[in-house]
């Protein structure tokens, strides 16, 4: 159906890590491409396009105490206030753990316009299986044929090797996967909290889409957030 879209995580996340408040994207097609560079193109589009300040103060919120959900699989993700509620600072410690040859993965990384723009860079990753099924049977299914895994545009992880080169190396091990579900996907859920700009600490461990749409669910439902003054 051409009303619904999937893939708009790498999209939505440019709101809090470019400190964008007010953006309307319009698309004529059912779902967004997936780039060879990640987001990096998003963002090099956005800054040509430049900026335009209003009249505005942004608003900052934080949760009132900490908030953690978690899954039956072992994911955790919680969410802590800031320490001193001046500084206007969001810091994500997020954790991956994959049976594949991604593995164990580590990133605690404070969000800025600069993290954003390095981490942009990180391509959604699938497992190899994956990419066949969406290369061949997956054909016949419009959720899988459109997909358009190519192997520039995703990051391939077999059991035991990569089976195209991985990026962002640091000291001899590739951290694009977890670089991705922290800028990509996890700021993409935060940037779902419309109240305004997320400031606190973000712990996340074997947690995915499903939990992050949970814990943004309960911080509404629950009524955990506060405006900062």
């Amino acid at each position: 159906p051409h009303n619904y879209m999937r893939m708009v995580e790498h999209i939505i996340a440019l709101r809090n890590g470019l400190e964008i408040d007010n953006l309307l994207i319009r698309m004529d097609s059912g779902d967004p491409p997936l780039f060879d560079r990640g987001s990096q193109d998003l963002v090099e589009a956005l800054d040509r396009a430049g900026r335009r300040t209003v009249d505005r103060s942004v608003r900052w919120v934080a949760v009132r105490e900490p908030v953690t959900v978690a899954s039956p699989s072992g994911g955790i993700l919680t969410i802590l206030p800031p320490e001193d509620p001046a500084r206007r600072i969001l810091d994500i410690d997020c954790g991956i753990h994959f049976k594949s040859a991604i593995g164990r993965q580590r990133l605690r990384v404070r969000v800025t316009p600069e993290t954003f723009r390095y981490g942009a860079q990180a391509r959604t990753n699938a497992p190899f299986l994956s990419m066949l099924f969406c290369k061949t049977v997956g054909q016949l299914f419009a959720d899988w044929r459109n997909l358009g895994y190519t192997t520039r545009n995703i990051l391939i992880a077999g059991r035991w090797k990569y089976f195209n080169p991985p990026r962002m190396d640091h000291r001899g091990k590739a951290l694009e996967a977890v670089w991705h579900r922290t800028m990509m996907d996890l700021l993409a859920a935060i940037a779902l909290i419309d109240e305004g700009r997320l400031v606190g600490r973000v712990i996340s461990y074997k947690a995915g889409h499903a939990l992050d749409v949970q814990m943004v669910r309960a911080l509404y439902q629950q009524k955990r957030l506060v405006e900062l003054d």
